[in-house]
């Protein structure tokens, strides 16, 4: 824990002039054997990993609405990439309304490494829920148990019902 918050507080003093880069926040992880899993909500194709979302949403304490406030966030991608995304408030809330309840603010942003990939994501006390829209593809991160810090990666084209159930056509 004292190693975590080190990691933390180093990230947050090596500063550069548009964003701070955030803590490493994953591990490949997989379902524990015996947890109840509801297998009609899980993709036809996943990956599991263990998020520190907590260190993730101190991390996120200080983050603007505005790029230049923003906090760079490592995230793998559906290739096991390693995606750097530049985060920062979406302004969907107010900021006096984010500090009465920080549960409701929401990020946006992009990758570093390729800008037309974009970034929307929530960081509530019960979770994260990450989109990440690229020119080729959709993908999300969504909690699979948030009690453990599980969390789950699929394409949207994976989701049970496929794009039907993104486009409204499911009865």
């Amino acid at each position: 824990m004292r190693l975590q918050l080190a990691t933390v507080s180093l990230a947050m003093l090596l500063s550069c002039a548009s964003y701070r880069k955030g803590p490493d926040l994953w591990t490949s992880a997989q379902i524990p054997e015996g947890m109840a899993v509801d297998s009609l909500t899980l993709p036809t194709h996943y990956q599991v990993f263990r998020f520190e979302v907590d260190m993730l949403r101190d991390a996120l304490k200080d983050v603007g609405d505005s790029e230049n406030e923003s906090l760079l966030v490592q995230l793998p991608d559906p290739e096991n990439a390693i995606g750097p995304f530049k985060v920062w408030q979406s302004g969907v809330v107010s900021r006096q309304m984010a500090r009465k309840y920080p549960g409701l603010i929401a990020y946006k942003g992009f990758c570093t490494s390729d800008v037309t990939s974009k970034i929307r994501m929530e960081v509530p006390t019960t979770g994260m829920q990450v989109m990440v829209i690229t020119a080729e593809d959709t993908w999300f991160i969504s909690p699979l148990d948030s009690a453990s810090n599980l969390y789950m990666m699929y394409r949207k084209e994976d989701f049970p019902g496929g794009n039907q159930f993104w486009e409204g056509k499911v009865n």
